[in-house]
């Protein structure tokens, strides 16, 4: 659904995926890792900074099972924990390849790339989650905090290009963002500058607190009140694709976003 009106990403391109926290970005993020490497059979490198090994497995697995991971345990029922054995399953496949830990270096992502290219096994997809999390990113002597993330935002292009795969960059947005109901904007990034002018598409994910049809949908609202919410996925810079908005339901329980069908 976001291939047909934001149009697909391109191997070279730097593509960012920005949101304020618990929107979304990092299930959108596994969600896509997941379409690319089962679905479309390429070769993915997922960093997360965020979620730790089994956790992210786990993730993965509900979101390709419906079965929420929390439910799993002595109380659960025998086919949906069957279910979500072949999701887990799925989801170990050699086609997506894990770090996770909490300081995911960019020396270490791009070497596991090379090893990745020498098995004869090219990286098409490596997503981060996400850049402010990278230890590349702390500042060095005599820089601030924007000129180090511009500087790591500049080697993940790079590295773009010169592994022929898309890099797809998450990243947080400013509180300015949350400050009214409007939807965010490019200048709402945090530390934006150089990762503005490097990203070739940037989407960015904004939860109203009222739907399309006026629901309301509290950003504190528990998941058994709001089981699933509205999210608008816009694409607010998209070199040679311009711009567009997708509507999504996020459910919660699983971590899965579907597409709204069209009205």
């Amino acid at each position: 659904g976001l291939d047909r009106v934001f149009a697909p990403m391109k191997c070279g391109q730097m593509v960012v995926l920005a949101a304020r926290p618990s929107v979304g970005k990092s299930s959108l993020a596994r969600q896509i890792a997941i379409k690319a490497a089962l679905q479309s059979g390429q070769q993915v490198l997922f960093a997360s900074l965020e979620v730790m090994g089994k956790s992210l497995l786990w993730n993965m697995a509900q979101t390709m099972s419906a079965v929420p991971a929390s439910t799993i345990g002595p109380a659960c029922h025998p086919k949906d924990l069957e279910e979500f054995k072949a999701g887990l399953k799925k989801v170990m496949t050699p086609k997506l390849e894990v770090l996770a830990a909490s300081s995911v270096s960019l020396a270490a992502i791009m070497a596991r790339c090379e090893v990745l290219r020498a098995k004869q096994t090219p990286a098409r997809l490596v997503i981060i989650d996400y850049i402010g999390l990278m230890p590349d990113a702390t500042p060095e002597k005599g820089e601030n905090r924007a000129q180090s993330v511009g500087r790591v935002s500049r080697a993940l292009k790079r590295m773009a290009l010169e592994n022929n795969c898309v890099v797809l960059v998450l990243s947080q947005l400013n509180r300015d963002s949350a400050k009214d109901e409007s939807e965010p904007q490019i200048h709402h990034l945090r530390e934006s500058g150089d990762i503005e002018q490097d990203a070739d598409k940037i989407v960015l994910l904004h939860r109203p607190t009222l739907t399309p049809t006026g629901a309301s949908q509290p950003a504190a609202a528990s998941v058994s009140e709001i089981p699933s919410f509205y999210v608008a996925a816009i694409q607010a810079k998209g070199r040679d694709d311009g711009t567009g908005s997708v509507g999504l339901n996020f459910r919660r329980a699983i971590t899965r976003f579907v597409s709204i069908p069209a009205a």
